[in-house]
């Protein structure tokens, strides 16, 4: 592992994280928080090193693209939470009509590891899930037409790609293909 430093700080946050998360402090909690922390750091390490050792990354670029992410971190929490509450919302009311369907579109993103967050974020948020990744081309299965509003837009891609370092991205050509009411 030539990372080690990263290894070692990535180690110590998600300790840091579980202490805080579990507040329990028994010998049982630690060691299984550490070998937990250390495991998640041994998979994921290689995945954070590509990410922050772009190929032209001086200090600086580390440095603004470790600020795109918190900003990224904190933007999809804020996400999840507002969509969870409009799916909750059509839970709780489910007299409401709610519209399933599918959403294409193309993204221009060149590093396959930009592409495959793109997935993963889109189907972290409640009501929208990836159904398929191929090259550039994605589906998505939304229960309301406005749950892909980022997407039309380009706004999650372009949060996605600021911190990869990705160019900016303009808005996609987007196709919505609402599933048939005798279907649902």
């Amino acid at each position: 592992m030539k990372h080690w430093p990263g290894f070692l700080a990535q180690v110590s946050v998600l300790f840091g994280f579980w202490l805080i998360l579990s507040d329990q402090y028994g010998a049982t909690f630690l060691v299984f928080g550490f070998v937990s922390a250390v495991l998640v750091s041994l998979v994921t390490n290689r995945i954070i090193a590509t990410v922050l050792h772009h190929p032209h990354g001086s200090v600086a670029n580390r440095i603004v693209r470790a600020w795109w992410f918190c900003v990224f971190a904190a933007w999809v929490l804020w996400e999840i939470i507002a969509a969870s509450v409009q799916v909750a919302y059509f839970a709780i009311h489910p007299g409401l009509p709610f519209r399933p369907g599918f959403v294409r579109f193309t993204t221009t993103m060149k590093r396959p590891i930009s592409r495959v967050v793109l997935a993963t974020a889109i189907t972290m948020v409640p009501g929208t899930m990836t159904i398929r990744l191929d090259g550039d081309h994605y589906l998505v299965h939304a229960l309301l037409p406005d749950a892909f509003d980022d997407l039309r837009t380009a706004r999650m891609q372009n949060m996605v790609g600021r911190f990869l370092g990705e160019e900016p991205e303009e808005p996609p050509v987007i196709t919505w293909e609402p599933i048939p009411e005798a279907v649902r």
